[in-house]
């Protein structure tokens, strides 16, 4: 039986499994539908940019490190969140610790701002906030029953068809 895992934090989905099934082709319907948990770490930087010949700039960022592969990516606005109860079967394990998180989100933060701005001295980057949280995938269940189809809860997007379940812990590189 699986352990269920009281109040994660997850990045609020964009709509149901009904409306991630809207539009497809997929023959399940959404009481067959799952959900996967990817592992992310969330942070905002407040950053001062101290220029020569015009007036300093402060600018807020927030950057998202994957913990299956360790990538960093800049994220529009913070993500909104809420709290979930999901079965610990339904989570990937983390495979990036917080401080290699931290070091890659600091590190992508730097080299943002010194790419998008002219400086003279190295930026100030403080840490404001950091949360460990959970992407959530719809997992379609395919006729074959041994592959799955999966659906991004926040874009609706298919994102990958005709994938084994063991795949999940073999590849991180689905999402």
């Amino acid at each position: 039986m699986a352990t269920t895992m009281p109040d994660i934090t997850v990045i609020r989905p964009n709509g149901s499994p009904e409306s991630a099934l809207e539009g497809t082709e997929l023959a399940a319907t959404a009481d067959e539908v799952r959900l996967l948990g990817f592992p992310k770490t969330l942070f905002e930087f407040d950053v001062g940019i101290e220029r020569r010949f015009l007036a300093d700039r402060e600018t807020t960022l927030s950057v998202t490190v994957d913990l299956l592969t360790g990538t960093c990516r800049k994220n529009d606005t913070y993500p909104d969140l809420q709290p979930r109860t999901l079965s610990s079967t339904s989570l990937l394990n983390p495979r990036v610790d917080r401080d290699a998180a931290a070091d890659t989100a600091h590190t992508f933060v730097r080299r943002t701002i010194t790419q998008t701005y002219t400086t003279f001295t190295a930026p100030r980057i403080d840490p404001v906030r950091e949360e460990t949280v959970f992407k959530l995938f719809w997992v379609v269940p395919s006729p074959s029953s041994s592959t799955v189809t999966v659906i991004d809860t926040i874009t609706n997007r298919l994102v990958a068809e005709d994938v084994e379940l063991d795949a999940f812990t073999d590849d991180p590189s689905i999402e």
